[in-house]
């Protein structure tokens, strides 16, 4: 959970780390990110967030686990600053990002939006922190980056352009009807035998090398069991189709494979070219 101290970096840490404050963090990060202090230890509780938990204000992931106390099963992390403040300096929020790629890679938590939230979601009712101005999906992008992935979603609004963009062709509905989505939603078209169309995922390779590609997708009855992904290289040469059974394993990633890219923009493409009475969901493609 991402937060604001609200004070500067020696108050902030000096106040979680009194007894009287009766609140605490498992991390402060300093105002340029060259310090971070520990005040407890990742497996202990912290006392970060005043809420239970409530899935409506998670994209109702883990709906299991309404009721618990969020302080539980979280990582809080103070940032020295304001709610309130216009911008962020940026070796603080990429100290952040280290920080919290370190988190995740050790305790095996995705790297995703139900995953890395605002003190502020999951408590609107008296807190705003980190505020309206912390750069989430740049922030996001770096946490992932740092940690040797690229997601790109099926909504252009949760993609840094310089690296991940989507094509989402006319027909294809936007929704977020069924939960654990990685972003704001998925994308859904009906399946047809002769249908050319097909949702871009396309991500920038920097160095021609190899990569392994995973695809996420919302699970259902209605799904179709061989959802065909093309795998497209900067040069148009397709290496790869590969069918995955979208009726299960929804909220999870997925290997399609792994092969070597050249430098430019690859791409995959979800194709809905599948015998008709089912329906194909585009959801992220992640490249690592």
């Amino acid at each position: 959970i991402i937060h604001t101290c609200e004070s500067n970096y020696a108050s902030c840490w000096s106040w979680l780390d009194n007894p009287a404050s009766q609140v605490s963090a498992h991390y402060v990060v300093n105002e340029d990110g060259s310090e971070i202090s520990q005040l407890v230890r990742e497996q202990t509780r912290a006392w970060h967030i005043a809420a239970l938990y409530d899935c409506t204000l998670n994209r109702r992931h883990e709906c299991w686990r309404n009721g618990v106390q969020s302080n539980h099963f979280t990582v809080g992390i103070e940032h020295a600053g304001f709610a309130s403040q216009d911008s962020f300096p940026r070796a603080q929020l990429d100290h952040s990002a280290a920080l919290v790629c370190d988190i995740t890679r050790d305790r095996a938590i995705p790297r995703d939006w139900q995953h890395i939230v605002g003190h502020g979601q999951l408590q609107p009712a008296d807190r705003t922190d980190p505020g309206p101005h912390w750069p989430w999906i740049a922030y996001i992008h770096r946490v992932q980056a740092l940690c040797g992935e690229l997601v790109v979603d099926d909504s252009a609004q949760f993609n840094d352009s310089v690296v991940a963009r989507t094509q989402v062709p006319a027909g294809w509905q936007a929704t977020d009807t069924t939960p654990d989505y990685y972003g704001g939603g998925y994308h859904w078209a009906s399946t047809s035998p002769s249908a050319t169309d097909g949702v871009e995922f396309s991500f920038y390779v920097a160095a021609s090398g190899t990569r392994t590609v995973d695809a996420r997708w919302t699970s259902g009855t209605n799904r179709v069991p061989q959802a065909p992904y093309a795998v497209i290289t900067s040069a148009g040469d397709t290496l790869q189709i590969v069918s995955r059974d979208q009726r299960t394993g929804g909220g999870s990633w997925h290997t399609l494979g792994t092969w070597t890219f050249p430098t430019g923009w690859n791409r995959i493409v979800l194709l809905r070219r599948a015998p008709a009475g089912a329906v194909v969901v585009a959801d992220a493609v992640r490249v690592r």
